[in-house]
């Protein structure tokens, strides 16, 4: 009987990575490639954000892992969008 109950506590870990925290790093770290390489990339930063809220209420809603992932795109992401307003100096600059 008890070791039914080890099992059950078990299944309640964390089951896999979430895809969308995945995918929100790779935007961040694609963002700032894309502002050092041609000097654009706010707008991939841009989703990056909205990938990592997507991803944050995914991991709550079905006890996923990834958290790291989302932070680490969250900063990369967050770096994107700051470079670009620094070089460009404007919100417009994230439609070009």
């Amino acid at each position: 009987m008890q070791a039914h109950k080890q099992n059950d506590t078990k299944q309640t870990e964390k089951q896999g990575y979430c895809f969308e925290a995945v995918f929100t790093l790779i935007l961040g770290l694609v963002s700032i490639l894309g502002i050092v390489l041609v000097g654009k990339g706010g707008m991939l930063g841009l989703t990056g954000l909205i990938f990592a809220f997507i991803a944050h209420t995914e991991m709550k809603n079905r006890s996923l892992k990834g958290r790291n992932f989302v932070i680490a795109g969250v900063i990369c992401s967050v770096i994107g969008l700051v470079s670009n307003f620094y070089l460009n100096g404007n919100f417009l600059s994230l439609l070009n």
